[in-house]
């Protein structure tokens, strides 16, 4: 199965928990979890998404697998760096960014139950969008589950191995001798030839008589 992306499950329970805090919840309860810590709980499940969704339509992802392990890492450290460490320093956001180490504790919480969740809902889709190797079976292994009963491409009958000779058939001409020599004939003797014909070997050869 192909990662969603924007129609991811987990993203979209993550976009409707958050308008459902952000303008409901928030309202009916004061101070606590809800305020403090929800939104980081649901920060890595959320952006996720979105940035991998950005990088696949820009060319920077190669293929459409859940996200993998550094995908999930990199964005938790960076984010976390980011918002916790160095922009509470600065004093034109130090009202947005608190330096609140509880919040790297759920951004971490959240990124490992979103990982978990990916990779039991895509457990079939990792490696989805790569080029698949050819489904068929290796040489030697196909037709019902048999090796290939290809055979070597025989000799016609009348060769022979070796250096072997028609040892039984005799003409007197050099060279039918050297061409039953070089084919390595194991024939019986030649096939009559009509009267004032050249004698004929089964193999073809004619002897050249002068």
């Amino acid at each position: 199965m192909r990662f969603r992306y924007l129609a991811d499950p987990l993203f979209i329970g993550c976009v409707i928990l958050y308008f459902v805090n952000r303008f409901v919840i928030k309202r009916l309860v004061t101070g606590g979890f809800f305020h403090a810590y929800l939104n980081d709980l649901i920060c890595i499940p959320f952006w996720v998404p979105i940035m991998l969704f950005f990088s696949r339509k820009a060319g920077l992802r190669e293929y459409d697998g859940p996200p993998r392990a550094d995908e999930i890492l990199i964005p938790l450290i960076l984010w976390s760096a980011w918002f916790k460490m160095f922009l509470p320093r600065i004093a034109y956001f130090s009202r947005l960014a608190v330096a609140d180490y509880a919040d790297v504790f759920f951004y971490t919480i959240g990124a490992l139950a979103a990982w978990m969740l990916w990779e039991i809902t895509y457990r079939d889709g990792r490696g989805a969008g790569r080029q698949s190797p050819d489904p068929s079976p290796p040489a030697g292994l196909r037709g019902f589950g048999k090796p290939d009963q290809q055979t070597e491409p025989t000799a016609p009958k009348h060769m022979g191995t070796g250096r072997r000779t028609c040892t039984s058939w005799s003409t007197g001409s050099p060279l039918i001798r050297i061409g039953v020599r070089l084919s390595g004939c194991t024939h019986s003797p030649a096939t009559p030839s009509p009267a004032g014909a050249s004698p004929r070997h089964p193999c073809g050869y004619s002897a050249v008589l002068s």
